[in-house]
């Protein structure tokens, strides 16, 4: 299976992700775009239910994915919601 997400549709720039970091692509974008999930939920979604790991776990590899979908920093696609989760916003992203 092909992990690449396009940022930037006019450019076709393409970013490889790994496992880890596509499913919480999927868990944020595809499926919940513009919500915010919990901590929780998305250790629960991307993790699965055994999981017993904190936010810090998570922080790092949200961290990665922003880096990765977010070639301009001015225009933020990944929001923190402080101590509560995080929400990618609806827009120039894609899933090929």
């Amino acid at each position: 299976m092909r992990r690449r997400v396009t940022v930037n549709q006019a450019r076709g720039a393409g970013v490889r992700l790994t496992p880890t970091e596509y499913r919480l692509f999927l868990v944020l974008m595809a499926v919940n775009a513009a919500k915010v999930l919990t901590h929780r939920q998305i250790l629960k979604s991307v993790w699965g239910a055994p999981y017993m790991g904190g936010p810090t776990y998570l922080q790092v590899f949200m961290a990665q994915l922003r880096h990765k979908i977010e070639p301009d920093p001015a225009r933020r696609l990944q929001f923190t919601e402080a101590g509560v989760g995080y929400r990618i916003k609806e827009g120039p992203l894609g899933v090929p």
